[in-house]
């Protein structure tokens, strides 16, 4: 059963869903009592999301609920993959309930960063500037790689809607112009302040 459930991975990430969803959907049949199959259920749930086949993908997301057996070490990424599933159809306020669930249960720092990003972007889609711009902010406190960090300032900066102090955030972002290292990124950085006056 790991066998075909590294093919099906294999297949997921040379894009080749179909043979994906058939490698995997072979683990769930064959190997039912097997410890791969849970995993290759996500597998098949990421699958059937890219394919577009929402209900198919339902399907599975209503299968891993009804099971008494799923293993707390996949819960993390079986949320990841239901929000996707959700961000996909554009269900943005479903999706930011499974990106809190995979929030709660990551533990590194740069993975939450890059989770709390997501969520900001959906804060952002689903027209709530506030709650966007304090998740972006918590993105820079958790000391994310140097792009990340900088797309979440110029993020915030972007779109403020003049609470909290606008002094600071004009500091903060001719800081930012004055740094070299952001030379290429001037053009964001005085959209972000033209935005702010």
């Amino acid at each position: 059963d790991r066998s075909y459930l590294l093919m099906g991975k294999a297949y997921f990430y040379q894009h080749n869903f179909m043979s994906a969803v058939n490698n995997l959907s072979y683990v769930i049949r064959k190997y039912p009592d097997g410890d791969a199959r849970h995993e290759a259920q996500i597998w098949l749930l990421r699958s059937y999301a890219e394919l577009e086949r929402f209900a198919e993908a339902s399907e599975v997301i209503q299968a891993v609920q009804n099971a008494n057996d799923f293993p707390r070490n996949l819960e993390r990424e079986l949320a990841i993959a239901t929000a996707d599933y959700y961000i996909k159809q554009q269900e943005y306020n479903e999706a930011i309930k499974f990106i809190d669930i995979a929030l709660s249960k990551t533990f590194w720092n740069r993975q939450k960063a890059r989770l709390q990003y997501i969520r900001a972007q959906l804060y952002e889609e689903t027209g709530r500037p506030a709650l966007a711009a304090e998740a972006y902010e918590a993105v820079t406190k958790m000391n994310p790689g140097y792009r990340m960090a900088f797309n979440a300032k110029i993020k915030a900066a972007g779109i403020f809607s003049g609470e909290g102090d606008v002094e600071k955030t004009k500091r903060e972002l001719n800081k930012m112009l004055r740094d070299k290292k952001n030379i290429e990124f001037r053009d964001q950085i005085y959209f972000a302040l033209g935005n702010i006056f």
